[in-house]
């Protein structure tokens, strides 16, 4: 009777107020693709295995990342929503494959979780193609560069064309989204608009490099721990942007009123619970329930 007014609280208060980025259990996600954020997925690692040196790819789309080898290998850790991909500021990177039809080459949303982990601005890259691709095939981030900037490259690096950029951020344990489409080029840090332009390019799509987590071009990571990596095919929505920093997890709902309570092991010992999201609306009668199992459990006594 305890554990059940416990999990129903929570729930409640959930479904209210909070943020419920608690990942999936390893094994457990599906995608639902009828959910909003489940459409135009080209890539999505979740991140949540735990333990060696390849994260799989949710999609559907088989882009399987691979660690890089020896110094250039990130490790495992546990972080605030679960486990993370700990990159050291050397040449830490994740390999997710080559090859045209890959990277959208118009609409594109990319989400990555990223916490920087010290304040010294380097020359590195969150996610690109390797070396040696065309100036009109790019597709990365800068976050930040040595400078303190931001940069967002799509099909080229010439500002308020190909490139969006946003200084004087301060960054710390961060939800990113990098849009372009049909409203321009925009980054988002933690459903905040940061920076956008009008601009809607088009990328090359001949690339056979590698696009890599962890650089971009000749430069590499930066001392920072990634969550989760996001692609979609399509520029999102405004709304479907603020629902990916409230809860990054919805297209695992296989609909809007499930509930879902889970007690398993976190990654550094203890017990963690996963709950799915209800419609505040659905509050008031849970209310009255727990009021109602209250009542009674102290008849009980």
């Amino acid at each position: 009777m305890r554990r059940l007014q416990i999990c129903l609280s929570l729930i409640l208060t959930t479904a209210c107020f909070g943020n419920v980025n608690v990942k999936p259990l390893p094994g457990m996600p599906f995608v639902n693709r009828a959910h909003r954020l489940g459409r135009g997925l080209v890539c999505f690692l979740l991140m949540n295995e735990r333990s060696g040196g390849q994260v799989f790819d949710l999609s559907g789309n088989n882009r399987t990342g691979t660690f890089g080898v020896g110094v250039a290998s990130p490790s495992w850790g546990a972080g605030k929503y679960g486990s993370v991909i700990v990159h050291d500021a050397t040449t830490d990177r994740i390999n997710l494959g080559a090859g045209p039809g890959f990277i959208p080459t118009d609409a594109i949303t990319i989400v990555l979780k990223c916490k920087k982990r010290d304040a010294t601005n380097r020359v590195s890259g969150a996610f690109g193609h390797d070396v040696g691709i065309g100036i009109n095939e790019t597709c990365g981030v800068h976050l930040p560069y040595s400078d303190g900037t931001v940069y967002w490259d799509f099909g080229g690096t010439t500002e308020d064309v190909t490139r969006e950029s946003v200084a004087g951020l301060t960054f710390g344990d961060d939800i990113w989204v990098f849009t372009s489409g049909p409203r321009g080029m925009e980054i988002w840090q933690n459903g905040i608009l940061r920076s956008f332009n009008n601009a809607t390019p088009t990328r090359n799509d001949v690339a056979i490099e590698s696009f890599f987590l962890g650089q971009k071009g000749a430069t590499a990571s930066d001392l920072v721990d990634y969550g989760w990596f996001i692609m979609y095919d399509r520029q999102i929505s405004v709304s479907e942007v603020a629902e990916l920093y409230w809860n990054s997890f919805g297209m695992f709902e296989q609909d809007d009123i499930a509930l879902m309570a889970v007690e398993a092991p976190a990654p550094g010992g203890g017990q963690v619970i996963m709950i799915t999201t209800l419609p505040w609306i659905l509050s008031i009668p849970l209310l009255v329930g727990i009021v109602y199992l209250r009542t009674k459990h102290k008849e009980v006594l």
